[in-house]
């Protein structure tokens, strides 16, 4: 809750004990099995973290994306479109940087 004001997140936090309590009754004893995997993939995302996820097009590749610069209705002549490539070092490349 990045906007919420202090003395409401400080109301939430006080329920963290009892919001586990019963997130693990209900992934050990809720009637639905889909109930109980919902509550423990709560649990595990709040104890390790929710996974990393990649971003790739259906067959796996990468995606692409062309950001066009429109003014008044009209393409922008000198704005012409960059290509953003991102390294798997985690470096995004720009335009002429790529080399």
């Amino acid at each position: 809750m990045p906007g919420a004001p202090t003395d409401v997140r400080s109301l939430a936090r006080q329920w963290t004990g009892p919001a586990i309590q019963k997130l693990t009754r209900l992934a050990q004893f809720a009637e639905s099995e889909s109930v109980q995997a919902q509550a423990c993939v709560a649990l595990l995302d709040r104890g390790w973290g929710k996974p990393a996820s990649s971003f790739t097009d259906e067959d796996g590749g990468d995606i692409r994306i062309v950001v066009r610069h429109i003014i008044c209705g009209q393409r922008d002549e000198q704005h012409q479109p960059k290509l953003i490539e991102q390294e798997s070092n985690g470096r995004e490349l720009v335009g002429d940087e790529k080399g």
